[in-house]
């Protein structure tokens, strides 16, 4: 039993850590191929990201939702035919922004993107005061490497936010800088209940501020694009979620857990159950702040953590990065990871981020069903934190 003790075992993670990026790097030949050795785009997820800046720089993005034109676009910067597209579906100002990389080779460019997202990841680390090689095992961050996610980005900007709300007490400024959150707007959007229940209404003027802002900025700039990614998200996003072989085993929230469970439903019905699992773990969460003096903001922002991938329609592996935030300020501010319980929790959502994708994706291909471990292991890890006693430690305070 004492083999998930992290202050015993945390070798595991460092060895696991290691092993994982060794087996990456040999796998893409070191940054040196535009494929791995099973024929796959090196960092795909990131390929979608280049696409949509490489349409800017061309001049072709008034086209930027053409997916013809994007899998086209795709096989000249890999220089052979890509069979499967990798979509851009984000909003316009993200492939905008990320020009500049665009005018690297890809393999270079995917190499930039990896150094800037292990320094946000060095960076946040330092200040929540988890461990690098630590977060390196954590699979949602090896999955963000890999596959050349976004969500380092998105651990940096929800990163600032706990500073700017917990460290400074900055709080309009704390609600700015979520705007930064709109390249993935259902992160921003989750963010709405959780300030309404904690009452932080500064934060929320700041957050009703900055989206004012981003949709200004994007319509200035980029106003075609603009509407055409209005228009896309309206129509043909919610098909896409739907469509045969989107990657819903990667969805590590509620509505992806019944979209596995019941594929043959309506998504209608998907989303009702995932409202009502949200609406209860947000009464869980105004429950357990009645137990939490107003003044420890780090705990409170914990907890906030914690009800993201439950406010959140679209909550995949990779954004469980953010978990790392919670679990900083709760190894060192509570007790919670002191006793055998705790330490077992952790390291059983440890497990199940490794190979819950893996388990449900062959289940589903035998079943044409699957449970996906992961967020119910998190939602029992949850309700018993926020059920749980606070166990504070004696020295927590209210900053990071």
């Amino acid at each position: 039993m004492s083999f998930f003790l992290l202050s015993r075992f945390s070798k595991v993670f460092w060895i696991t850590s290691i092993l994982l990026l060794l087996g990456w790097l040999i796998s893409i030949r070191g940054f040196s191929a535009y494929r791995d050795l099973f024929g796959t785009p090196l960092g795909p997820d990131f390929l979608q990201f280049y696409t949509g800046a490489k349409l800017f720089i061309e001049g072709r993005s008034d086209q930027l939702y053409d997916f013809q034109l994007q899998i086209e676009t795709q096989s000249e910067i890999l220089h052979s035919p890509q069979e499967y597209l990798h979509p851009y579906i984000y909003p316009p100002l993200l492939a905008w922004g990320l020009q500049p990389l665009a005018h690297f080779d890809y393999r270079v460019a995917f190499l930039i993107w990896s150094i800037g997202g292990l320094l946000i990841l060095w960076s946040v680390g330092k200040l929540f005061r988890f461990g690098f090689w630590f977060a390196l095992g954590w699979f949602p961050i090896f999955a963000t490497l890999s596959y050349g996610q976004n969500s380092f980005l998105s651990l940096g900007v929800v990163a600032l936010i706990g500073w700017l709300w917990v460290q400074r007490g900055a709080l309009f400024l704390a609600g700015l800088s979520t705007g930064l959150l709109l390249y993935k707007p259902q992160l921003f959007v989750a963010f709405v209940p959780i300030f309404l229940i904690l009452k932080e209404w500064r934060i929320l003027q700041g957050m009703v501020v900055s989206g004012a802002f981003y949709l200004a900025i994007s319509f200035y700039f980029v106003p075609e694009q603009s509407w055409a990614f209005y228009r896309f998200a309206m129509e043909r996003i919610p098909l896409l979620v739907a469509a045969p072989g989107f990657p819903i085993t990667q969805f590590f929230d509620p509505n992806g857990f019944f979209r596995l469970l019941f594929p043959q439903m309506s998504s209608w019905i998907h989303k009702t159950f995932s409202i009502v699992v949200m609406l209860l773990f947000l009464r869980l969460f105004w429950l357990w702040l009645k137990s939490i003096p107003v003044e420890n903001k780090a705990i409170r922002f914990a907890g906030a953590i914690l009800i993201l991938p439950w406010t959140n329609l679209y909550f995949l592996v990779y954004d469980w990065t953010l978990l790392l935030i919670a679990y900083g300020i709760l190894k060192n501010q509570s007790k919670i990871f002191e006793g055998e319980q705790g330490r077992w929790g952790i390291g059983l959502l440890w497990i199940v981020a490794l190979v819950s994708c893996s388990i449900s994706k062959g289940m589903q291909a035998q079943c044409g069903f699957a449970v996906q471990l992961a967020p119910l292991v998190l939602g029992y890890f949850t309700y018993q934190f926020f059920m749980g006693p606070s166990r504070l430690k004696g020295n927590s305070v209210g900053t990071i």
